[in-house]
């Protein structure tokens, strides 16, 4: 949440030529294979705003929605998918959590649930044509 006011920060002390916040985060990804283990404070940024014009759009969203969450995801708070199913201007909207304290639930233990569930949504949107 502080990711603006960091960048901005950041950039007017880098400016003054005082580096005071590095322009590279330091992050221990959940899949280090797949994941940078730096994060640039200006991508925090953009993708802030990026959430921000995404929340504008929501009801936009006319397709068939199907949200999936972790009940304990560490990265996206449990309200982001109320939120999307609340604003969302589809008529067709199912909301599932997968037990799981991880973020990327496509991999590992919870890969299975998330692929039945996505199949068997699409399964029913075939019919529902």
């Amino acid at each position: 949440r502080l990711s603006p006011i960091l960048y901005l920060f950041q950039r007017m002390a880098s400016a003054l030529g005082i580096n005071i916040i590095s322009p590279l985060l330091d992050h221990r990804p959940e899949n280090p294979d797949i994941n940078y283990t730096r994060n640039p404070l200006k991508g925090l940024f953009e993708l802030h705003a990026a959430v921000r014009a995404a929340k504008r759009k929501l009801k936009g969203i006319k397709a068939p929605v199907c949200a999936l969450q972790a009940d304990d995801d560490p990265v996206i708070r449990r309200s982001a998918i109320d939120l999307l199913c609340r604003k969302a201007g589809s008529k067709i909207k199912e909301r599932h959590c997968v037990h799981s304290g991880r973020h990327v639930i496509i991999r590992g233990e919870t890969s299975r649930e998330v692929f039945e569930t996505i199949g068997n949504f699409l399964d029913k949107m075939s019919f529902a044509r």
